[in-house]
């Protein structure tokens, strides 16, 4: 039987919005899946940072700094390496978009009248999260960092 454009139109958008709905739910997971594991490895790098440098905290220690200074100095620079991570990773991002499109280009989807927008929102949600993500997973290993014994220092290994 026949339909009209406007019903053809609706029917298909209908499927569309079906799949992309799908796709949507895959990639959040996928970004929750991701960010979990990106906690865990922060968490295991700035472990082994600290336990790697527990001589020179203790020295910091005996010298005087107090166990909030120490455990600022960890944090702080977790919050450096979680600003250059979020610049780098959402640089590389941009770019791998960008490369996405030229490929599907050369698979006949021409994607080249598309925009890829970078809305001032999604940068500043993208170095909140990847600073807070850092900071959140590196709260344990400074912790760990502020109650070296300032004895430490004195051991001769």
């Amino acid at each position: 039987f026949a339909q009209t454009g406007d019903a053809y139109v609706k029917k298909n958008k209908e499927s569309l919005d079906e799949v992309l709905g799908f796709l949507q739910t895959f990639l959040l997971v996928f970004a929750g899946v991701s960010l979990f594991v990106g906690i865990f490895i922060i968490f295991n790098t700035f472990s082994i940072l600290v336990a790697q440098r527990s001589r020179e905290l203790a020295l910091l220690r005996a010298m005087g700094a107090s166990r909030r200074q120490v455990n600022r100095s960890v944090l702080l620079e977790a919050t450096v390496v979680g600003l250059i991570g979020s610049t780098v990773g959402l640089g590389v991002g941009y770019l791998l978009a960008l490369g996405l499109r030229w490929l599907f280009g050369v698979f006949g989807l021409d994607l080249s009248r598309a925009s890829f927008p970078m809305t001032w929102s999604a940068v500043i949600w993208s170095f909140v999260i990847g600073v807070g993500v850092t900071a959140v997973a590196a709260l344990l290993p400074a912790r760990r960092a502020a109650h070296v014994q300032p004895s430490v220092a004195l051991r001769h290994e």
